[in-house]
């Protein structure tokens, strides 16, 4: 299964797709019984087994039946004796009261004053009970000896929703950020434009003129007044190679008949990825190292850098617009 991350992005994600399609096809043409399997039944990581079903017989399902109901009468019998001997000694410690104040010798404000005690003593212990009972709730939810509360609000959806709105907030960032990028394009080449394709026009004319006073002829090819900066034609991949190859049989050539074979050198492949890394490293350093977003929590895009990326694009355009208008003259 492959992470919803990257079949969020527009980049990967048709390539994605069109990956997963290819391995459903290929697993469907397969005869393997697990292949099968795992087509008509894809794991979604969930445990399908039956949490209260229990693994008993019968005769031990009714043994256990059996002594927790042994158990309940027993608690249920001696609670019942504990509540007759505390009402047997209430009697009794009623009757002794009497018989020591008489009949005559009652008195209502120590009578109050007693009864307040005791309905404040039972409330205090009340209290202390509900406070043990949570300490103790509390302690076995820590411990995994007792399941948690139920939530106040269904996390299930809270996250979608929650996913739902950085979703959006996403997509709003990528489409001004876009936005942006169109602006910025046309913003440099009305300011900037003019000025590279003047420098650019100016640069291509002094070029074909002392080419002209060199040898009283135009130039029929413009690729040799390229700026530094202009992009050349690239070499086919196949003549690189060729070159490359070459390059190495003359080095090879070169080394000592008896010299010892090179064992664990890069390819021209590694060195390519080689390179690429360090130019990503180097971007990183330039760019992103001493900056600092501490500030920027909502990740939005820097003009100046903005900036830095579209010019490349308004510069390639006027190269190929001055290149056409040189062409014509």
């Amino acid at each position: 299964r492959v992470p919803r991350w990257f079949l969020d992005d527009e980049n990967i994600r048709d390539d994605i797709e069109v990956q997963q399609k290819k391995i459903e096809h290929y697993m469907a043409l397969s005869d393997k019984p697990q292949v099968k399997a795992m087509i008509k039944a894809p794991d979604d990581l969930t445990d399908k087994r039956d949490p209260f079903k229990v693994e008993l017989k019968l005769s031990e399902a009714i043994a256990i039946i059996q002594k927790n109901e042994r158990g309940r009468m027993g608690i249920n019998k001696a609670d019942m004796i504990a509540d007759w001997k505390r009402g047997a000694q209430r009697k009794e410690e009623k009757a002794k009261r009497k018989e020591e104040k008489g009949d005559d010798g009652h008195d209502d404000h120590a009578q109050q004053v007693f009864s307040a005690t005791r309905i404040a003593a039972h409330w205090k212990r009340r209290c202390d009970r509900k406070r043990f009972l949570r300490m103790r709730d509390e302690e076995f939810q820590f411990l995994g000896m007792s399941p948690p509360p139920p939530p106040a609000i269904d996390q299930i959806s809270f996250a979608t929703e929650t996913r739902a709105s950085r979703k959006k907030a996403q997509l709003d960032a990528s489409q001004a950020y876009k936005d942006a990028m169109y602006e910025e394009k046309s913003w440099l080449a009305k300011n900037e434009g003019p000025d590279m394709k003047a420098e650019l026009l100016e640069h291509y004319r002094q070029g074909i003129l002392k080419r002209y006073e060199e040898t009283l002829e135009f130039p029929e090819n413009l690729d040799d007044f390229r700026t530094p900066d202009q992009p050349a034609e690239e070499a086919p991949p196949e003549a690189a190679a060729k070159d490359a190859k070459g390059k190495d049989g003359k080095k090879d050539e070169k080394e000592a008949p008896g010299a010892e074979k090179r064992v664990g050198t890069f390819d021209d492949q590694s060195e390519s990825k080689v390179v690429t890394l360090q130019k990503h490293v180097n971007q990183y350093t330039n760019r992103w190292e001493g900056r600092d977003e501490t500030t920027n929590f909502d990740q939005k895009h820097d003009r100046g850098m903005l900036s830095e990326t579209m010019r490349p694009l308004v510069q390639h355009d006027v190269w190929r617009e001055v290149d056409s208008l040189m062409r014509e003259e």
